[in-house]
């Protein structure tokens, strides 16, 4: 690595140049004057004189190449150098060999010396744990360590001074009650009635943004209906310096639901009261089940006999009546419940406004506390309606 010379380094250096080659010209021209003096005593006296300049050319360009070289501008200098930049926080694994990119991000210089850098571990400073901070100064050890100088690399001035490395399953767990929570608001189901698992690995979510994971706040955008199985889900991700990112994230969900199971022998024909059928709490994982909902059973007709021990199929139940035969069950402006139906999963919309009367099998409009939109829903009994299909 060559170094930049200041004003007097550069002046003693040339003169010493000069010095030394001057009178090695001057003695070449002595010599080379009396030597031409005996053997060509006719010629000018101008030629005589002569001086050959030709052993000049070397210190002279060694003193351009001094003076282009002390004459850089910073930012060339900067531009030649790597900028790290240390992140707020990251996400480790116990035992993951911690480096340089797993923390910083690097610009300038060539490609192959920040990846060099990069490539640097950390695990003198890191013996597995996480839940750490790793500071600049550690870092910067580490790189002189490997031979690098100031002027190979430098710190950006937006730089953290530490970073904070979080365990990377804390971290899964707590995208994960996040994110159930949300689901429990929205679709008005309890949260112990949800499994999620986030399938894809918090480090590939994280690692490579520049949010700061111990500040981050998630706002998930849920579709109208709770999505069942493994379904990829779109984020939105900000954190406490102002930092906002668009992420997709794959999870798996699943819902615990109370399904029915026959006490006894239901002939077809026959209504189905509370005595013939039992609870049986399940976890559906599927978007479309063949079993009926424990609420939909009780109060339905079977359409085909329904054998003991055994969950109560879709198919087998009709709840369709003649709602002109029943009496007026709901009221105009009372709060009810919404039901939203899918397969045999149901979601519970609570505090809805009915805007007209109902009877047991009408469709009325119904008020969205949430939305402040009129959606229409077939009245089930005296607190509850379902979407209509």
């Amino acid at each position: 690595m060559m170094h930049r010379l200041d004003d007097k380094q550069l002046r003693t250096t040339c003169g010493c140049l000069v010095k030394d080659y001057l009178p090695s010209c001057r003695n070449s021209t002595s010599v080379e004057t009396r030597e031409t003096s005996i053997s060509q005593v006719q010629r000018p006296n101008r030629l005589r004189n002569r001086v050959d300049f030709s052993s000049l050319i070397l210190p002279l360009l060694i003193l351009c190449f001094a003076l282009g070289w002390s004459c850089r501008s910073p930012s060339t200098v900067q531009a030649q150098q790597v900028e790290i930049r240390l992140k707020p926080s990251a996400i480790a694994m116990a035992g993951q060999t911690i480096r340089v990119k797993d923390v910083a991000e690097m610009r300038g210089s060539d490609q192959r010396t920040r990846q060099k850098i990069s490539d640097l571990d950390l695990h003198e400073f890191l013996p597995g744990q996480v839940n750490e901070k790793l500071t600049a100064a550690q870092v910067n050890y580490r790189v002189l360590l490997a031979g690098y100088t100031s002027e190979d690399f430098r710190f950006s001035v937006d730089s953290a001074e530490y970073v904070s490395l979080i365990d990377a399953r804390h971290y899964q767990l707590q995208i994960e009650h996040e994110i159930k929570e949300q689901c429990a608001t929205i679709y008005g189901i309890a949260s112990t009635a949800i499994e999620l698992h986030l399938v894809t690995s918090p480090i590939e979510l994280l690692g490579r943004t520049n949010l700061d994971a111990s500040t981050l706040m998630l706002d998930a955008k849920l579709p109208l209906e709770l999505p069942i199985g493994q379904k990829k889900l779109t984020i939105e991700a900000s954190d406490d310096y102002g930092n906002k990112q668009t992420l997709v994230a794959t999870f798996k969900i699943a819902v615990y639901r109370d399904l029915a199971i026959v006490r006894a022998t239901v002939p077809a024909g026959h209504m189905i009261d509370e005595t013939m059928v039992e609870r049986s709490r399940r976890i559906v994982d599927t978007p479309h089940i063949e079993f009926a909902n424990y609420e939909h059973v009780v109060g339905s007709q079977a359409q085909t006999d329904l054998s003991p021990n055994s969950l109560v199929p879709t198919r087998s139940i009709n709840r369709r009546v003649n709602p002109a035969k029943l009496p007026v069950v709901i009221r105009r402006n009372s709060n009810i419940n919404v039901i939203m139906q899918q397969g045999a999963l149901v979601v519970t919309l609570k505090n809805a406004r009915a805007m007209q009367d109902g009877r047991v099998g009408e469709t009325i409009d119904v008020l969205n506390p949430k939305t402040k939109k009129t959606i229409r829903a077939t009245v089930v009994d005296a607190t509850t309606a379902k979407i209509a299909d």
